[in-house]
């Protein structure tokens, strides 16, 4: 038992030594209004999500819930070193709400070198870590090396490649994908 209490101790420490910054804009014309502006801390009372893309899926959608109704999150298809991978960033529509359209957001990355992934528009590095869960790989995090910017478009009736919304993540941050599981 007290093993177990240590364990918890230590990843409680970890994830809340890792923070996750950012601003989020409305964008639209010559306009740019701020959202929201946050710097996230992590701990066992704000940790990421995980859940089943589909029923057959064999991939995870794991986000990280923001202010406002959004959400940032990354697929992952569960490989040691993935040759690349995506994120996005969404809304979260409520169960009542008559627009149920998250919004499209697709941001690339590119495997370079060791754990280093290149953001296919725009340059920008991210440091991917996984993790060993019983055998299987897990996207565990992401430290974005310089500030980066995840775009959306919440119009379905949009042009392609317009958008209503910016992410603009800080340089340093973490975001955190999935835990560690505690061993006993």
């Amino acid at each position: 038992m007290r093993l177990l209490s240590l364990c918890l101790l230590a990843t409680c420490v970890s994830a809340s030594a890792q923070s996750f910054s950012y601003e989020l804009f409305e964008v639209g014309g010559n306009a740019r209004v701020l959202i929201a502006k946050d710097t996230v801390s992590f701990g066992p009372d704000r940790m990421p999500r995980a859940s089943q893309e589909g029923e057959n899926s064999k991939s995870v959608e794991r986000d990280l819930p923001l202010a406002s109704g959004f959400a940032i999150g990354c697929s992952d298809y569960g490989a040691k070193e993935p040759t690349g991978f995506g994120c996005w960033l969404k809304r979260s529509r409520s169960r009542v709400s008559l627009d149920r359209y998250e919004g499209f957001s697709w941001e690339w990355y590119d495997h370079g070198v060791g754990s280093l992934y290149l953001k296919r528009q725009g340059g920008t590095k991210v440091g991917l870590k996984t993790l060993s869960i019983h055998g299987a790989y897990a996207m565990e995090s992401l430290e974005f090396l310089e500030d980066t910017v995840f775009r959306m478009n919440a119009k379905p009736t949009s042009k392609p490649g317009s958008y209503t919304h910016e992410l603009l993540i800080r340089g340093g941050s973490t975001l955190l994908l999935a835990s560690p599981p505690v061993t006993q």
